[in-house]
């Protein structure tokens, strides 16, 4: 009777040591859950500072080159214009003019 007495209680014991076992791994379950989406939310606002980031960066590599092509563009109607008032006032003869390295350059 008394190793019968003595088993039922290390079987409780050991079932009260079981369910609070399961409990702990239950809320170190959850708390790592919890830690893990805390986690992959800061993950997803890093990925999105990032790709603003690249965004903003992106905006104004092409803005900058849209400046440049535009100032390009203006240069070059400043010296097609350049280029009409010369042939204008030289008469337009179709004869040619020498350059400086006495090479003749003909229109």
């Amino acid at each position: 009777d008394e190793v019968a007495a003595e088993l039922a209680e290390l079987k409780s014991k050991h079932q009260s040591q079981s369910e609070e076992h399961a409990a702990e791994l239950e809320l170190l379950s959850k708390e790592h859950l919890d830690e893990i989406r805390g986690l992959e939310v800061q993950k997803d606002m890093e990925v999105s500072s990032i790709r603003d980031t690249v965004k903003a960066h992106y905006e104004n590599l092409l803005s900058e080159a849209n400046r440049k092509l535009a100032e390009m563009e203006q240069r070059l109607n400043e010296m097609e214009s350049e280029l009409a008032q010369s042939e204008a006032s030289d008469g337009g003869d179709g004869e040619g003019e020498k350059r400086s390295d006495g090479e003749e350059v003909m229109r």
